[in-house]
């Protein structure tokens, strides 16, 4: 009769040891981090701006080329002047200059395309913080189809884009820590430190679909990888 009491303490006590033991063993193997993304966007508007023209020129003669060239590049500088901008802070790119005759790739003048033996072209660049008045200019470059042979564009850049980024890194550490205080806080547990940080990239996209060089306005966006500590 003893022996079967012990038997059955002996037994009921290594039931209760097994069982502290899976428990103390579940308790151990629980995660000590969590991993979670934070967030961070912004819409921005563009505070620098650059037009470049391009004019396109073609002639029989060295002298009537450069004449054509040097008026078309007038026109511009009137055309720039007329909205607003100040002629003498254009500055102009390389001159590309091609003689069709010895040009072996061309082929020499087809003159019944209207072709002409000399072509020049040349780019004029404005750099302007007035980007509103630059957005205004774009709508204009239509103006220039009757005097000049030319490509246009405008493109628009974030020169405050490096004091933003702490900002922007702020706000998606505080987004983490947001999403990882609520999932430990469901889990019945709670954040106690930052494991490792990864910052990662900023990237700019043109607002409605529009290329990003193009776009007034930029998105500008961070996504950060956080491992958050939690108390086992």
């Amino acid at each position: 009769m003893i022996k079967s009491i012990l038997k059955s303490v002996i037994a009921g006590t290594f039931l209760w040891l097994a069982s502290h033991s899976v428990r103390l063993g579940l308790e151990n193997f629980r995660p000590s981090t969590l991993t979670v993304k934070g967030i961070a966007e912004r819409k921005e508007k563009a505070d620098f701006a650059e037009v470049a023209i391009t004019v396109y020129d073609t002639d029989d003669s060295l002298d009537g080329i450069s004449k054509s060239l040097d008026t078309s590049k007038k026109k511009v500088l009137a055309f720039l002047e007329r909205y607003g901008f100040d002629p003498k802070k254009v500055t102009e790119g390389m001159v590309n200059f091609n003689d069709r005759l010895t040009d072996r790739y061309n082929g020499g003048v087809d003159s019944s395309k209207g072709q002409k033996r000399y072509t020049c072209e040349t780019t004029l660049y404005l750099q302007t913080p007035k980007v509103d008045e630059a957005e205004d200019l774009s709508k204009h470059f239509s103006e220039l189809i009757s005097q000049v042979v030319f490509q246009a564009r405008v493109s628009y850049r974030c020169k405050k884009f490096d004091s933003l980024r702490p900002e922007m890194l702020s706000e998606a550490l505080k987004s983490a820590r947001d999403v990882a205080e609520n999932i430990a806080r469901t889990s019945g547990t709670e954040i106690v430190g930052i494991s490792s940080l990864n910052q990662g990239n900023f990237s700019i996209e043109g607002d409605n679909d529009r290329q990003e060089s193009g776009s007034l306005y930029k998105k500008i966006r961070v996504v950060s990888r956080v491992v958050f500590k939690i108390k086992k």
